[in-house]
C-alpha cells in the first residue's frame, strides 16, 4: 500500500540546512510538524509535544543512554502516523528532558547542566515549529521515496 504525505521544506538560517516537515498524528492526537532524518536511528518526540497529548514520563521508565552523564526517557506510544501510514505499539526518545544521575548533579556547577541538555544536537532545536524527529526505526518499516517536485514523502509497505 501507497501512503504519499504532503511535506513543507524549511530553510535553516545562515545555514546550507533545510529540514521537511510531515504532519505525524500520536495516538490518535491531531498531527504535529515532525522533521524527516532517515540518518537519526531513533524517532524523537519533544517533551513539550507529549505534556500536550496528555502524558507523562514517570521516574520508572526506561531511558536511552547518551553519555555516561545523560539519558533520555523512552515511551511506548499506543500509535504513530504519517498520514495514513500508522505503527502501533511504538517506542519514542523523549527530548528535552534528560535525566542526569544524582551522582553527576552532585559535582556539577548551575552553568554546566545547561550544555548538557543540548547533546546531541537535532532538528527540534534547529526549528521552532518542529515538534519531533521521525527516525529510521519509524522508517525502516517502508520503502521510502521523495518526490521534491511535488512535495511528497512516499511511504510503501
Amino acid at each position: 500500500m501507497e501512503h504519499r504525505i504532503h511535506f513543507t521544506q524549511r530553510e535553516q538560517q545562515n545555514t546550507l540546512q533545510a529540514h521537511l516537515l510531515v504532519p505525524v498524528s500520536i495516538n490518535g492526537r491531531s498531527p504535529f510538524p515532525f522533521c524527516v532524518e532517515p540518518s537519526r536511528s531513533r524517532t524523537l518526540v519533544s517533551a513539550r509535544t507529549i505534556e500536550t497529548i496528555g502524558l507523562s514520563v514517570d521516574d520508572s521508565s526506561s531511558t536511552l543512554t547518551i553519555s555516561e552523564r545523560l539519558a533520555y526517557p523512552l515511551l511506548r506510544l499506543d500509535s504513530v502516523a504519517v498520514g495514513s501510514a500508522v505503527l502501533n505499539n511504538f517506542e519514542v526518545v523523549v527530548w528535552g528532558s534528560p535525566t542526569i544521575p544524582p551522582e553527576i548533579l552532585a559535582n556539577l556547577d548551575e552553568d554546566r547542566l545547561y550544555p548538557l541538555g543540548k547533546h546531541p544536537s537535532s532538528a527540534i532545536e534547529a526549528i521552532i515549529e518542529c515538534r519531533g524527529v521521525l527516525g529510521a526505526d519509524f522508517l525502516r518499516n517502508f520503502t521510502v521515496s521523495f518526490d521534491f517536485a511535488n512535495e511528497t514523502l512516499v511511504l510503501e509497505r
